[in-house]
């Protein structure tokens, strides 16, 4: 996850407001739904598209 974020603020497709965004929605996920490191992986991917 924080290599598809560092790639997309690198490639300019996100805003570095926009990956501290993405970063807290999945670290609030995974300590309320306890999702899984695969389902964050998705959830981050699907964001940054």
């Amino acid at each position: 996850m924080e290599n598809a974020i560092k790639a997309a603020l690198q490639d300019l497709t996100i805003t570095p407001i926009d990956a501290a965004r993405i970063q807290e929605f999945i670290a609030e996920l995974r300590s309320c739904k306890n999702i899984s490191p695969d389902r964050s992986n998705k959830l981050s991917f699907t964001l940054i598209t």
